[in-house]
């Protein structure tokens, strides 16, 4: 069975976009824009301490809003109850929806891979192919990630 894709877009795939998208097409797989792994785990870290913040159990993070808002994860019941208070919307489901993790550190990698599947992303994709100067600089991740395959394959 083919699949379509809406592919994910700097500074194009935002929550909104994809809230968009999903009113014109729910079969349509729609794309996070990238999300740097390097930014999850620093908020997910306790600023005063410099370590991550665990959930009771001690073997999950906890999942705070500030780590669903910079994984892009939207429930559009949350979105639109704080848009227009106090008035009801049918419910919009965002499935199906992938998540792009920008990384080249495998630490990184599967702290964001966790963080992302607690958030519900139906698929989990390593940005390896990503051009931009904004992933390839100092960063060395996406399509600068390729060059590195010993890199590439620790990651995965």
């Amino acid at each position: 069975e083919k699949e379509f894709h809406v592919a994910p877009m700097l500074d194009v795939s935002t929550i909104e976009f994809r809230y968009f998208i999903r009113l014109l097409t729910r079969r349509a797989f729609i794309w996070t824009e990238m999300v740097v792994a390097e930014t999850l785990v620093y908020n997910a870290k306790n600023q005063e301490f410099d370590q991550i913040i665990f959930a009771d159990d001690h073997d999950e993070v906890e999942l705070n809003p500030t780590l669903r808002r910079y994984c892009g994860y939207w429930d559009e019941r949350e979105f639109l109850k704080d848009l227009y208070p106090g008035k009801s919307f049918d419910y919009i489901n965002p499935h199906p929806t992938i998540c792009q993790i920008g990384t080249n550190d495998p630490e990184q990698a599967a702290f964001a891979t966790r963080i992302v599947q607690k958030c519900g992303y139906d698929r989990i994709d390593l940005n390896a192919e990503c051009p931009s100067d904004r992933v390839t600089g100092k960063r060395e991740f996406g399509a600068a990630l390729m060059k590195d395959q010993d890199t590439a394959v620790s990651v995965v």
